[in-house]
Order: structure tokens, then C-alpha cells, then sequence
């Protein structure tokens, strides 16, 4: 295979970091295995999904092999089983933090790499040299501290900021719910002082356990105004819960995860608020992270550059993607020079890199081209409502310019362009003071 190299420009501000990924041969068929926490998750069947899209374009064979159940006690026996099998490497969503030390371990002894994907042994802190689990290469998962924080913040908005609230939770020992515990403590501790958290209540996993739980927790405290369901089975549960205590609308549920079950319950009123994972992203990276550990190929590498001020690459190019600029009003009112010259001299710089390498270029534009619209929504033919002189021109008017750049390139030169206007998109990791976080 002919050596292939990407560029991309990207960054929250002009000082970009210039993103390089390579393609090349291997002539190794790898086999990479993914040991979920239970095959019946949707969760983990999507993290599967997200694996296998990744393990089909690098040319990976992938294994799922997991226990019905999340217990160590299923999961070791599947753990044993795979690693008999001798695979290139191994991403295992460990079910307890100890009790899988010692079987991964044989792993790691065997010469296979292992990659923990959602929750972790020991720490999750690893290849430090301390301790006895950190043998794994990598933990990637999603920030569950952060995310009981913000399940902390929904329920008490949802409540009114005071009340009796509970966390309802799998079992001790399981790393990722132990965190998103923690952390709808600590947020309920710091920042909303007349919310009484009561006693955890463990289901081990079992939605009926978690309903009762509720309607016991009820019956001792009438005046209960919410519950955190720290996974899937026991927001599910507490759900049910409520209904059936007939609370429907006055006790707010608050779950982590969001498949369609809980949309669906979203929908009926049984749960108020859902705190959404990106479960595909975690099998594709962590495969595309122990596919460049075998190959000794990350395909990735950083760069970090003022494409303002010009851009020194390496490296023959097959396409360019310039997606460099603020985006939010809090980037752009507070750089509203840079913002300008990353629309004009950054994006010269960078397809010009296109034009030398006779390489396709993408320029990330925006919806504001449209102005101020008067029509709504905005197709490509309308040509906007501008103000070429408000404070928020900066970013407009920069963005107009490079689409007309990016255009006369095309027409002049017959660089291969493409622009794409992205509207308004929220995700997990925007900032706090991004100003449109919903």
C-alpha cells in the first residue's frame, strides 16, 4: 500500500495543533479480543459496534466474548478461555477493580497487551512502575467523576436545589460506578448545601432489586425528591420504582447511560434526566489504540503550530482538513484579531499545503455565514443577512473569506475543495463557559 498521510489543522484557537496520521502495509493479521462487562448491555453491544468499525478499516479480525452477567465470577472463566486462544491483545471492561488483577495478569504474562475499556483494575493509573495492576497499556473510558457531578447538578435543578436525594448503585468495587457515586457526593456536598443524600442502596444489577429498593426508601422517607440510578439497571429500576409507588413526575430519576430503553422512559415520564456515554467511541479507540501498540504505528502524530504564521509539514499529503478557528463567542470576542487572520492567512497557509501535495482540502465553515437569516432553515442558495461591522463580524466575516478563498483555489488553481457549514453541535467535551451548553 502506497504510504498515505492526512493533515489537519484543528484547534479552539489560531494556535493549532497540525494532526498527522499515517496509513501503511502490515503484511500480520492481528486478532484482538473484547472481554465486555456482559454481552446483553446495550452499552457494551454498542461499544462492540464502535470495535468492529474500527477493526474493519484497519483489517482486524475482532473477538467478542464475554459472561451474561456483570460479575467476576462469570467473567474470569471468559477471561481464561480467550486468553487460551493466544490473541494479539485484549480489551476486557474489568467487573471488579481486585478480583481481575490476577487473572489479567496471566495475560500480560503470556506477552499479550492489555487495554481496560470502561472501568479499570486497581487505580486505572497505569504504567507507572507502582503497584501491582498497572501492566495494562491504557484505560479509555468516560470521565464517570465528572459525570456523577453532572448528575448531581441535573437532580438538584430538577428538585429545586433541596430535598432528600439517594444513589442507587450496583455493588462496591466496580470502578466506574464507584466514581460517578463519588463524584454526585462531592458535587452534592459542595455546591448544593439543602439536599440530603441518604444511604446507597446496591442491586447488584438487578432492575427489580433497584424498584424495591426505591419503594423501601419511600416508605421510610415520604418526602424523597429524587434518585441517581448510577447505571442502566438501577435507573431502569428506580424508575420503575417510582411508578409503581405512584410518584411518577414528583420523585426525578436521574440515570447514567442513555440506550433507547432509557429514551424511552425519557419519553414516558419514568426518567427525568439521562447522562449520555459514547460507548462506540471507547471500542474504536481502545481497538485503534492496541492496533498502533502491535504495529508500533500510532497513527497519529502532533504537531503544534500557529497556522497563522505558517505551517512546516512533512510528509506527502493526500488530503488537508482545516478545522481552525474559535467557534464559540466566548473564543472569538475575546481574540477578535486572531480570529480574522486564522479565516485569511491560516487558511492561505493551509491549502496551500493542499496545492503542493495536489491533495484534496476540506475547510470547516459555519452557519453564520448566513448572517442574521431571514429565512429559516437556510438553504445553500440563500445567500444570508450580513452585518460586515458587529462585533460578532470577527468570526462571520472570517469564515465568509475563507469559503471564498477555499473557492478561488478551486476555480484557479483546481484544488480539489470541499466546505462544510456546520450548525451549532454540543458534545461532551465543550467547554463550561462555552455559552451554549444546553
Amino acid at each position: 500500500m502506497d504510504r498515505r498521510i492526512f493533515l489537519g489543522a484543528a484547534s479552539a484557537l489560531p494556535l493549532t495543533a497540525a494532526m498527522v496520521t499515517v496509513a501503511k502495509a502490515q503484511d500480520k493479521k492481528f486478532t484482538i479480543a473484547l472481554v465486555p462487562g456482559l454481552t446483553t448491555d446495550a452499552f457494551y453491544i454498542t461499544m462492540q459496534k464502535g470495535a468492529q468499525a474500527a477493526a474493519d478499516a484497519l483489517g482486524v479480525e475482532l473477538v467478542f466474548q464475554g459472561a451474561p452477567d456483570f460479575n467476576p465470577v462469570t467473567q474470569v472463566p471468559v477471561l481464561d478461555a480467550v486468553i487460551a486462544r493466544a490473541p494479539s491483545a485484549i480489551l476486557i471492561a474489568p467487573t471488579d477493580t481486585t478480583q481481575l488483577i490476577e487473572p489479567l495478569r496471566k495475560a500480560h504474562d503470556a506477552g499479550i497487551p492489555v487495554i481496560t475499556v470502561d472501568t479499570f483494575i486497581g487505580t486505572g493509573v497505569y504504567q507507572t512502575g507502582a503497584g501491582d495492576a498497572d501492566f495494562p497499556l491504557a484505560y479509555i473510558a468516560s470521565d464517570n467523576v465528572l459525570g456523577g457531578k453532572m448528575a448531581a447538578r441535573a437532580l438538584a435543578a430538577a428538585i429545586g436545589g433541596a430535598g432528600k436525594v439517594y444513589v442507587s448503585n450496583v455493588k462496591p468495587g466496580i470502578s466506574t460506578t464507584d466514581q460517578r457515586e463519588a463524584g454526585f457526593k462531592a458535587a452534592m456536598a459542595e455546591e448544593f448545601p439543602d439536599v440530603t443524600v441518604l444511604e446507597t442502596q446496591f442491586n447488584d444489577n438487578d432492575a427489580n432489586k433497584a424498584a424495591s429498593q426505591l419503594q423501601g426508601v419511600f416508605a421510610r422517607d415520604a418526602d424523597l425528591k429524587g434518585v441517581f440510578g448510577a447505571n442502566l439497571f438501577s435507573a431502569l429500576g428506580a424508575g420503575n420504582g417510582v411508578q409503581q409507588s405512584g410518584q411518577t413526575g414528583i420523585i426525578k430519576v436521574v440515570a447514567f447511560d442513555a440506550p433507547s430503553s432509557i429514551v424511552d422512559n425519557i419519553k414516558t415520564g419514568l426518567v427525568d434526566v439521562a447522562i449520555a456515554q459514547h460507548p462506540a467511541e471507547i471500542g474504536y479507540f481502545g481497538l485503534v489504540s492496541a492496533y498502533a501498540h502491535l504495529t508500533g504505528n500510532s497513527r497519529f502524530s502532533l504537531s503544534e503550530q500557529n497556522i497563522n504564521k505558517g505551517l512546516q509539514v512533512d510528509g506527502v499529503f493526500d488530503a488537508v482538513m482545516n478545522l481552525a478557528s474559535p467557534a464559540s463567542p466566548v473564543g472569538y470576542l475575546d481574540n477578535p484579531i486572531e480570529t480574522l487572520m486564522v479565516g485569511s492567512h491560516g487558511l492561505h497557509n493551509s491549502i496551500e499545503v493542499a496545492l503542493k501535495n495536489n491533495a484534496r482540502f476540506l475547510q470547516a465553515s459555519t452557519s453564520e455565514v448566513y448572517g442574521d437569516p431571514l429565512e429559516h432553515p437556510q438553504k445553500e442558495s440563500y445567500w444570508g443577512h450580513v452585518n460586515c461591522i458587529g462585533v460578532r463580524s470577527v468570526y462571520d466575516e472570517s469564515k465568509r473569506f475563507a469559503e471564498a478563498m477555499t473557492m478561488a483555489y478551486h476555480r484557479f488553481h483546481g484544488v480539489q475543495t470541499r466546505i462544510v457549514r456546520i450548525f451549532n453541535t454540543y458534545g461532551p467535551r465543550m467547554r463550561l463557559n462555552d455559552g451554549r451548553a444546553l
